[in-house]
């Protein structure tokens, strides 16, 4: 008992202390251009690109943070992809959402929770794009929303480098997504991309991770993973020692011989 919790406040002790450090060496975080992804024909003979949202201006949006913020990554890769080459209609694309929330998450063992370093921060990728087709003559007009969403989490004392390159980085894997249903929705359903100018190859992703280490050289899962089973020690040693209720005597009473 006394050994598992001095081991849960020493490990607490030192979670207070450390800040994770980057290693040496670490690449750059890129900016999201999209200047060299294939060009894609769309039948129509104007597609209108529009931005609904302002970015950062939801409650927790932390969509700013980032050195290429969602939104501006999405206008780019959009009025690059596609390009307007038929003679009729009108191709919207109206980006609705482009937000990433941040929320603290609390560690779920019960005394771990207590300490700071020891909780993570989960971001929640959010992002919504509308498509519509009007054609002037006279043919039916085609509407659809999509959504794509991800989540990410982060211990809170993961260095700023760290941060924005996971972040980035995670943004590049949602708009693959995007990238992949967007196609496959103008080619399949909407049939205004010809099969012959369907994309070769994905969105690359460019952005690389560094990796993240404490001041005293243990690598944050390792960390975490001995402060754990320091907390459920404990927690359990607590639950056996704990007073055991008492239950109340039945009390019964005779009455009195007169």
């Amino acid at each position: 008992m006394r050994q598992a919790l001095f081991t849960l406040l020493l490990s607490g002790a030192m979670l207070s202390g450390c800040t994770s450090t980057l290693v040496e060496n670490a690449e750059p975080i890129p900016e999201l251009t999209f200047a060299q992804i294939q060009t894609i024909p769309v039948n129509v003979s104007r597609i209108k690109f529009s931005t609904q949202p302002e970015r950062g201006a939801a409650l927790w949006d932390i969509a700013n943070d980032l050195p290429t913020p969602p939104n501006t990554a999405m206008n780019r890769y959009l009025t690059k992809r596609f390009k307007a080459s038929g003679t009729d209609g009108v191709l919207g694309i109206n980006l609705q959402k482009a937000q990433i929330l941040s929320e603290d998450v609390p560690h779920e063992n019960m005394i771990l929770s207590y300490v700071p370093l020891a909780n993570v921060v989960e971001y929640t990728f959010d992002i919504v794009v509308g498509l519509d087709v009007a054609y002037i003559a006279g043919q039916a007009d085609t509407t659809t929303t999509k959504r794509f969403m991800r989540k990410v989490r982060m211990p809170v004392n993961a260095t700023m480098s760290y941060r924005e390159s996971r972040l980035q980085r995670t943004l590049e894997e949602v708009m693959r997504d995007v990238d992949e249903s967007l196609v496959r929705t103008l080619s399949h359903d909407f049939n205004l991309i010809a099969e012959r100018n369907m994309p070769k190859k994905n969105l690359p992703i460019k952005t690389q991770l560094p990796e993240t280490e404490t001041e005293v050289g243990i690598h944050w899962k390792d960390f975490k993973k001995e402060v754990s089973k320091a907390a459920d020690k404990v927690e359990e040693t607590f639950e056996e020692h704990a007073p055991q209720s008492i239950t109340p005597r039945a009390v019964t009473s005779e009455p009195l011989n007169n």
